[in-house]
């Protein structure tokens, strides 16, 4: 399942925008982040049209943490292509969303965070994400009205799950990837390395990205099982 996720909008058209957008291409779990404006004012729903089911049924959340609890998979949308510290080396639209496309059709959640309209998100927000992910524009303006790059990074998802939704039927678990990504955790701050968090997160999005099948998830998990000592287990033990 795909989650938009708002944070901070300030634009009542472009909540409503959202999610008439949404509608368009058969989203529906909206969460808003401390609004700056009435996210359900008469402006909103004016541009919700035939979205406004999905606006009205929006979630307001206090907190970026309260609105991707229970994800699988967290992506950052950012129009700042430029590292600004070593979080993680931002993806481009088209390079990942064949992987994330396939949480189309399942049960498990991916939240697409979008910041705000003046700023973006903050270096704080991104590092809660699991990808960075930047839509390619001209040099000159890098910057996608809110509702625009919504539209966008949907479009271009909705199109590679129907070409492929036959040829990949593999997504990985929530359950699945929170038990290898607790692993690569230990593995790193087991290690000798420097700046464990920071090759932590590095590692973490090389993983997300990568992995297409359950035997590649299954092949990282008994890596991993190795490095730290344990034994080569295919997945948590089960209570």
């Amino acid at each position: 399942m795909i989650r938009i996720v708002l944070v901070e909008p300030h634009y009542p058209a472009n909540i409503g925008s959202v999610a008439r957008l949404m509608k368009n291409f058969g989203v529906r779990d909206l969460y808003i982040v401390n609004p700056k404006t009435d996210p359900f004012s008469s402006e909103s729903r004016k541009y919700a049209m035939h979205g406004l089911d999905i606006l009205l049924s929006a979630r307001v959340a206090a907190s970026l943490d309260e609105a991707i609890e229970g994800s699988s998979l967290v992506v950052a949308t950012t129009g700042n292509t430029t590292e600004k510290s070593s979080l993680r080396t931002p993806s481009y639209l088209h390079e990942v969303s064949e992987f994330l496309s396939k949480y189309y059709s399942s049960p498990d959640t991916i939240s697409l965070v979008f910041g705000r309209e003046p700023s973006g998100l903050t270096n704080e927000e991104i590092s809660k994400a699991d990808i960075t992910l930047t839509i390619l524009t001209h040099h000159e303006y890098t910057s996608l009205n809110l509702s625009h790059a919504v539209g966008i990074v949907l479009y271009e998802l909705f199109v590679k799950w129907k070409e492929k939704e036959t040829l990949y039927s593999y997504t990985p678990t929530n359950v699945s990837f929170l038990h290898v990504k607790k692993l690569l955790k230990e593995a790193v701050y087991k290690s000798s390395m420097r700046e464990k968090e920071d090759v932590y997160r590095m590692m973490n999005a090389i993983l997300v990205r990568g992995v297409r099948t359950e035997r590649e998830l299954k092949a990282f998990i008994g890596v991993l099982s190795k490095l730290i000592g344990g034994t080569n287990k295919t997945g948590p033990e089960k209570e």
